[in-house]
């Protein structure tokens, strides 16, 4: 909890926007821990082609797998709301989206609901994937394949962790070296 990573994103030497990914305090849901993250993605004004924010709320079971999450994303003139909700006795997910003029206004019409069957009751959304994935770096695993939900599409993520050890350098810490593990997720 209080974890604040931020990213600077850009493409050669293009500056494009931010991620930023925030652990919020964990809680106790039907006696199970939840984590929390959110990311809020935002690309700089002024950008050809380039308009993107959104915000997205994960919960986690204490093993970093998906047990909800939301989003907000703005589309042209309009914010789109994802909202699921899991039913993992039949293995089902339901999301419902909506859209809005802005970000604090009221939905514009019924929710449009889908409900898609998992392959698994442990599937990864498109947030607590990274986290996932950090829980597992100090493993050498190739090829685990995750079943991931992004955008209300099933997927899988393919990744593998080489427990290569190095060190970088990072603006915010000046004349000192963090130690990275490398690893590939597609």
């Amino acid at each position: 909890p209080g974890e604040d990573l931020l990213y600077e994103v850009s493409w050669f030497t293009v500056h494009l926007g931010q991620v930023r990914l925030r652990m919020s305090e964990s809680s106790l849901v039907d006696g199970q821990v939840q984590h929390h993250a959110a990311a809020y993605i935002d690309s700089y004004d002024g950008l050809p082609f380039v308009d993107l924010h959104a915000v997205d709320h994960t919960r986690m079971d204490e093993r970093f797998y998906s047990r909800g999450f939301t989003s907000l994303e703005k589309k042209d003139d309009r914010w789109v709301s994802e909202k699921s909700r899991y039913d993992l006795p039949r293995k089902l997910m339901i999301i419902a989206r909506t859209r809005q003029r802005n970000k604090g206004s009221s939905p514009i019409g019924s929710p449009q609901c889908d409900t898609l069957k998992l392959p698994a009751a442990d599937v990864e959304d498109g947030i607590s994937i990274l986290y996932f994935a950090r829980s597992h770096v100090r493993r050498d695993i190739a090829g685990l394949r995750v079943p991931t939900i992004v955008y209300g599409k099933q997927g899988a993520t393919v990744l593998t962790f080489h427990n290569r050890k190095d060190y970088q350098e990072i603006d915010a810490l000046k004349d000192a070296k963090v130690r990275v593990v490398e690893l590939e997720g597609k």
